[in-house]
């Protein structure tokens, strides 16, 4: 026999990696989303302040908590921690409401801040049960 490694399709536990890891990466892309919107308000670039519905220092605040928060969620998923899953799918709901809020509508411009919250919304849980099931 020949030293080749054999094909092995994914095992529930490559899945359950995999799973985490895209998750961990949206959860990155959160972190990075509000820290650019976060500046974007303190300097107003692009006339961002006249295009939120409230208060744009409001937009600040939260902005630059849910990207601290999201970074705690990211690597308390990396840590394996039980709470991890919980302050995610957590931050990707109060992230979809502050769409509506920012654009002070219920018929919203869906974008990429909100996919990707709504893609954490149902990975986060996801990669929890399958972590469990290991």
């Amino acid at each position: 026999m020949t030293p080749d490694a054999p094909s092995t399709p994914a095992t529930p536990r490559s899945g359950a990696r995999w799973l985490r890891v895209v998750t961990l990466l949206l959860a990155g892309e959160k972190v990075v989303q509000h820290v650019a919107v976060t500046v974007a308000f303190l300097f107003d670039i692009g006339g961002i302040r006249a295009r939120v519905a409230l208060d744009y220092r409001l937009f600040m605040v939260v902005g630059a908590v849910s990207a601290v928060l999201f970074a705690l969620g990211g690597w308390a998923l990396a840590r394996r921690k039980p709470w991890a899953v919980r302050l995610i799918v957590a931050l990707a709901l109060v992230d979809i409401v502050g769409e509506f809020a920012a654009q002070g509508a219920l018929m919203i411009v869906i974008n990429v801040s909100i996919l990707v919250a709504l893609a954490l919304l149902v990975l986060a849980p996801l990669s929890l049960r399958r972590a469990e099931t290991r």
